[in-house]
């Protein structure tokens, strides 16, 4: 026979002053079984903190990406004919699409001063009658896929008064490719992580939530006791899952904060100033809000007798 329909005992009357409430038989269990409530927590904040920092660190290597856009540089050498004064007009004319980061002129003079800088031919260069290197723009492209950049390369290659386009196709291909590959696999990654933590934090708190099920019955009131179990059972999986979503936050903090040493000697490396960057705020509002539903349909499923 179902426990709510048998017969029980007559509940001795209550103190005055000492009126069970749903706060207060909810937060017994921290006295009465502090270590189960504590691994409860520690579990949701662990299933919780996984795709927190897959997140988080998506992000960074998105930043970071940032840093090596200029893989995809490439240069345009300009006809040697044009003046100094045509050829700055064409760098900003180029600068100016849309498809377009920035463009860095290089001037003949700046040009014939780097190829001296890093060749043993000085003397040489000095002997000649004129400086028979060109000018030449820098073009940063925007990330884009691999048949707009091919678009943007012979539209330029048409431009009145250019040379020369050197352009690396092979290689841009594999960055874009790479890149593209990365975000994909995390975004799976970001996924599959969310999929855990729901069904671990929603498994785990049905179990516990059930698992006190039969606890109950003799600490709530004989009168519309479904209904006090209801309360508890929902008020109970909003507190668990509330604060393990809290301890998540800031274990994935803590993690970030101790991985940056490392990253920062990495980066140091590379002549970078990269630095992870905490949690993202919407992030953490997504998490405490799933915690919050999670607790809630835990909550009024387990309540179901």
């Amino acid at each position: 026979m179902d426990p709510l329909l048998a017969p029980t005992p007559p509940t001795p009357p209550t103190p005055p002053g000492h009126a069970p409430t749903v706060v207060g038989i909810s937060f017994e269990r921290w006295r009465r079984h502090p270590l189960t409530t504590l691994m409860s927590v520690l579990v949701i904040a662990a299933a919780m903190a996984l795709p927190l920092t897959l997140f988080s660190l998506n992000q960074d290597l998105y930043r970071a990406s940032q840093y090596v856009d200029d893989a995809l540089d490439f240069t345009v050498f300009l006809e040697p004919s044009l003046s100094s004064t045509a050829a700055q007009a064409l760098a900003q004319q180029l600068g100016q699409r849309a498809d377009v980061v920035s463009v860095t002129y290089v001037s003949k003079e700046q040009g014939l001063a780097e190829f001296k800088s890093w060749s043993n031919l000085t003397t040489a260069l000095a002997n000649l009658p004129e400086n028979p290197l060109p000018a030449s723009v820098v073009v940063r492209p925007k990330l884009q896929p691999m048949a707009s950049l091919l678009a943007l390369v012979q539209a330029i290659k048409a431009q009145k008064g250019v040379q020369k386009v050197r352009f690396d196709e092979r290689w841009s291909a594999r960055f874009l490719s790479l890149r593209e590959s990365l975000g994909v696999l995390c975004t799976w990654l970001i996924g599959m992580a969310v999929a855990v933590a729901v069904v671990v934090t929603g498994t785990l708190l049905h179990l516990d939530l059930r698992s006190r099920y039969y606890a109950l019955l003799n600490r709530v009131p004989t009168s519309n006791r479904l209904l006090w179990l209801r309360k508890i059972a929902i008020f109970e999986g909003l507190w668990l899952a509330l604060l393990g979503a809290l301890l998540s936050i800031a274990a994935t903090q803590a993690l970030l904060l101790a991985c940056q040493p490392w990253v920062s000697q990495f980066a140091h490396t590379y002549h970078s100033e990269f630095m992870l960057s905490l949690p993202d705020p919407s992030a953490c509002g997504v998490a405490l809000l799933l915690s919050l539903v999670l607790g809630l349909f835990a909550g009024s499923i387990s309540s179901r007798a």
